[in-house]
Order: C-alpha cells, then sequence, then structure tokens
C-alpha cells in the first residue's frame, strides 16, 4: 500500500537526521522521486451542496443525507465566508 507523504515535511526530517548523499542534496533526492497517483477531494461538510442545518446533501434533485467526513465524486468546495 502506498503511503502519501508531505514532501517538505520529509525534507525537514531528512536534514535534521543528518541524510547524506554524494550524489544529490535532499531536496533533488525527494524532487525527484515520483508522485503518487491521487486527486483531492471535498468532503460533504466542505461541500458548497452540503446543507449544514439538515446534514442533507443538495446536489440532486432527490436529495440524501451525508456524514460530514464523506465525500463523492461531485464535490464542489464552498467558498470560504
Amino acid at each position: 500500500m502506498n503511503k502519501y507523504i508531505n514532501a517538505d515535511e520529509i525534507k525537514q526530517q531528512m536534514i535534521k537526521y543528518g541524510w547524506k548523499h554524494p550524489d544529490s542534496t535532499v531536496h533533488e533526492f525527494v524532487d525527484d522521486l515520483p508522485s503518487a497517483d491521487v486527486v483531492e477531494i471535498v468532503r460533504c461538510k466542505d461541500c458548497k451542496y452540503f446543507n449544514k442545518i439538515t446534514s442533507f446533501c443538495t446536489r440532486k434533485t432527490i436529495p440524501k443525507q451525508a456524514v460530514g467526513n464523506s465525500f463523492c465524486p461531485y464535490g464542489e468546495r464552498r467558498e470560504t465566508e
């Protein structure tokens, strides 16, 4: 199973613990690692279609209850207030 990491954090940790490689710097090494195949999701609680009062998704014509940590492929991030 892949583990997704924060590249900036791993760079800081590698420098902190004295990582050394003869052919590259920490930044070059981490930047050259392959990227994970991930997409950003929008959780129901952060979606513009989520009704905070009723906890229902209003995107479809037939509303369905949405749990705040759930997500679907149609989520769109709500504008910050």
